[in-house]
């Protein structure tokens, strides 16, 4: 018989790294937030940490940069929209609309969602615009 400890899947997460996994949601989340209220250039590492009780210590453990981190913000909103998309297929496969009804309701969701997530929607054009991934966008002085 297998020890059921020799299944990593099965084992819960130290509290050191269950601590982690929750300070990154937070900081995901908080990020999420606060790029609706204002640009990624305004956004300081160190209002972002206040918002989630952390240290800019642990900020900087986790992200090499601010920039690292917003590709992780940028992930964390495709991979929730994935699953957003997948659950509302799964609703609209259950049910038998008529296509034109499918395509209103799907417009609908994506409205939605993109409403939520408009903060960071911004920040991402903003980020290709200045034309390098590595590095944040620089403010543009004004004429």
């Amino acid at each position: 018989m297998e020890n059921s400890n020799s299944n990593p899947t099965l084992q819960r997460p130290a509290r050191r790294q269950r601590r982690g996994v929750e300070r990154l949601e937070a900081l995901l989340a908080a990020a999420r937030r606060m790029l609706n209220e204002r640009s990624l250039e305004e956004l300081s590492v160190g209002d972002l940490c206040r918002e989630v009780d952390a240290t800019t210590g642990a900020f900087y453990n986790q992200f090499e940069s601010k920039a690292v981190f917003f590709h992780a913000v940028q992930h964390s909103v495709c991979e929730q929209r994935k699953q957003d998309f997948a659950a509302f297929m799964t609703q609209v496969e259950a049910q038998d609309f008529e296509p034109a009804e499918m395509v209103a309701r799907l417009v609908r969701n994506y409205i939605e969602h993109m409403r939520l997530d408009g903060g960071v929607i911004r920040a991402s054009l903003l980020h290709v615009r200045c034309g390098r991934a590595d590095r944040l966008p620089r403010k543009q002085s004004q004429p």
